[in-house]
């Protein structure tokens, strides 16, 4: 007798969607979740053309600092990439020189390598980090497996530095193995403010780095959130009546007037508070009065929406 074949990391998450439908479309159609499930990425120039500009958000300029700082670089180096980074260094978009983008980015496992330029040449930089051991690794296990966090991957939410620290995701420089085809000083500035960039800015990219990726990983996620979806559901249905005439079954409405037999005269405008949106209180007034005309024919509209209709005679 054959095994039936294993239900696909899409088609949990097909489930999980019928429970959770934002968070479930979002994990099912994140090309950030695609990344970790299969434990690779490569992106061409345009989809890198982000990398070229400075965070332009609080969440994003503090993951980059945290970024910075977990690598451990020389103090001069880290100095200077922080500095670039200021927010009011790149206000504006032609504020960047052109010539230093980021040509194509490849992440397969534990290793990165990414292809830049700037105004004399194109160069390469290969990373390779070391796997998160243990105890680390277990706790940012448990982490992925909070299906919200998830969700905060899948959108390429900037993590906030104590998350990074707590988890410990970003290795130190000097337990890397890194080769770049040019060590001057720009070039090896550039290199690493491109890394950082990514990392800070697609977080999901560094559980993978780390070894923290693949199906296993998400569909042990989604496998506990949809057992426990179940079983509340499962408990809510024990719940209701089996009989169906006793499920149909239910008190009386109270008799409420219909809407043409409610009186207009006052409206709902009766019930707003006083405004006081401006210093002047003609300005509030006339706010009030025109709310209260508003309100004061919505019953008059039902009245004749419910009116009965009387057959015309001819």
């Amino acid at each position: 007798m054959t095994k039936p074949m294993p239900e696909t990391l899409d088609a949990l998450l097909a489930r999980y969607e019928l429970y959770e439908p934002e968070l479930g479309h979002l994990l099912r159609a994140s090309e950030q979740m695609a990344a970790l499930s299969a434990g690779r990425v490569q992106l061409s120039a345009w989809q890198c053309s982000a990398l070229a500009h400075a965070p332009h958000t609080e969440p994003g300029r503090r993951a980059f600092r945290a970024v910075v700082e977990g690598f451990h670089f020389p103090e001069a180096l880290q100095t200077a990439l922080l500095r670039d980074e200021q927010p009011d260094r790149y206000f504006y978009y032609w504020n960047t020189d052109i010539y230093e983008r980021v040509e194509s980015l490849i992440i397969n496992g534990a290793t990165l390598e990414l292809r830049f330029s700037n105004r004399k040449g194109r160069y390469l930089l290969e990373v390779k980090a070391p796997l998160l051991g243990q105890p680390a690794r277990d706790v940012a296990q448990r982490w992925l497996r909070h299906l919200p966090h998830l969700g905060d991957l899948a959108r390429a939410a900037p993590l906030p530095p104590e998350t990074l620290t707590a988890l410990a995701l970003v290795p130190p420089w000097g337990e890397c193995a890194a080769r770049i085809t040019n060590k001057t000083g720009p070039v090896l500035e550039l290199a690493i403010k491109f890394l950082c960039r990514t990392l800070s800015l697609n977080p999901a990219y560094l559980f993978i780095l780390r070894g923290l990726s693949g199906e296993a990983i998400l569909r042990a996620a989604v496998d506990s959130e949809l057992s426990r979806s179940q079983a509340d559901f499962e408990q809510a249905a024990a719940q209701l009546p089996s009989a169906p005439e006793k499920f149909w079954a239910a008190t009386e409405l109270p008799q409420l007037p219909l809407p043409h037999e409610v009186s207009a005269h006052l409206g709902l405008g009766a019930h707003l508070p006083v405004a006081n949106f401006w210093p002047r209180a003609e300005d509030n007034a006339v706010l009030a009065e025109t709310l209260a005309k508003v309100y004061k024919n919505i019953p008059r509209k039902l009245a004749k929406l419910t009116q009965p209709i009387t057959p015309r005679r001819w």
